[in-house]
């Protein structure tokens, strides 16, 4: 008589312990003040992940480009204030290195074109920073503006900010902002006037600059850009003697592939 009453009684004890037993939570944050709670149930490192939103019994979709940070929080454990304990490592979107090929040409006080090499370290998702080397050279002779072949190659650090993106973030308006080093090739020259020695000194590389950039296939993509360029020299005689700073103004179109 007693089995009657007490089967029923366990097994509604076991299914309900069984339900209340708690699953690890995830939390996506996308910043601070937005945040998806849920069950990751797909993820591709570098790339995306998949949420199974607990609220909406949606699945999300999420780059990693836009993820500010993942958070696991165990079964039966409170969700920490500023969310950042128990943060799954391999979830993470990583500093990723990419390789960057630049092409520039542009004008003003004299036309140029060039290219360079260089790579960007993502240091938050909308911020990147960089070191960049080039080579600049002018287009067309212009023995006015300059004695020698204008030839220059700067060597830069390059500050990147995404002002607003696109699609997923797969594409985006972006800041960027060079400064460097420039190193005067064949500096050295005799002056038309006064058959004396003279030699152009290195100077400052400056290029801020807006643009646009598209991811085209994962890591992959392109960007373009308008700015202006500066560099600086200044021509000094064979005692060492300042004679004439110079400043060269131009306006400068940067395109570059990215990996």
């Amino acid at each position: 008589m007693y089995n009657i009453f007490l089967t029923p009684i366990i097994f509604l004890i076991s299914v309900y312990t069984l339900m209340a037993q708690a699953y690890d939570l995830d939390v996506v944050y996308i910043n601070d003040s937005i945040s998806h709670r849920g069950t990751v149930i797909e993820q591709k490192p570098g790339e995306y992940i998949r949420l199974l939103e607990t609220a909406s019994s949606d699945t999300l979709t999420f780059s990693m480009d836009e993820i500010d940070r993942l958070v696991r929080i165990p079964a039966n454990s409170r969700l920490p204030e500023d969310g950042r304990a128990q943060l799954t490592e391999s979830s993470i979107p990583k500093h990723r290195i990419s390789p960057v090929i630049y092409g520039a040409t542009g004008g003003g006080d004299i036309p140029f074109g060039g290219g360079g090499i260089g790579f960007d370290y993502k240091i938050k998702k909308r911020i990147k920073l960089g070191l960049g080397v080039f080579y600049f050279g002018e287009t067309s002779r212009n023995r006015v503006a300059t004695p020698i072949q204008w030839q220059r190659i700067p060597i830069t650090v390059q500050f990147k900010y995404d002002l607003q993106q696109h699609f997923n973030n797969r594409g985006a308006f972006y800041m960027r902002t060079g400064l460097g080093y420039s190193v005067t090739l064949n500096p050295d020259y005799t002056d038309s006037d006064t058959a004396e020695p003279r030699t152009v000194t290195n100077g400052v590389y400056f290029n801020p600059a807006i643009g646009y950039r598209l991811n085209i296939y994962k890591n992959m993509g392109i960007t373009l850009d308008v700015g202006y360029l500066l560099i600086t020299d200044t021509r000094i005689d064979e005692r060492k003697e300042p004679l004439q700073n110079k400043s060269w103004d131009q306006a400068a179109v940067t395109a570059t592939v990215y990996f």
